[in-house]
């Protein structure tokens, strides 16, 4: 009993340190797609036929949906 008790908290700090692990690699490419989009925006790269602003370039570029979209590009301004 003890050791399924031991078990499973080791599987949890493992899961945890995973998640945690997981977590640094998203919010490293949510920096680095953040950094980006600043880049569209300040050479306006997004304006072309039918875009009617940069969070809708953003939503359809990235495939995120548009509220997504809106945060990203609130980011990066």
């Amino acid at each position: 009993m003890r050791d399924e008790a031991d078990s499973r908290k080791d599987e949890a700090s493992a899961l945890e340190e995973e998640i945690a692990e997981t977590c640094g690699i998203l919010n490293v490419a949510t920096g680095r797609l953040v950094s980006l989009i600043g880049r569209v925006l300040a050479t306006e790269s997004y304006a072309g036929a039918g875009i009617r602003s940069p969070e809708q370039w953003v939503a359809w570029k990235c495939g995120v949906s548009l509220g997504r979209a809106r945060s990203l590009v609130a980011m990066a301004r």
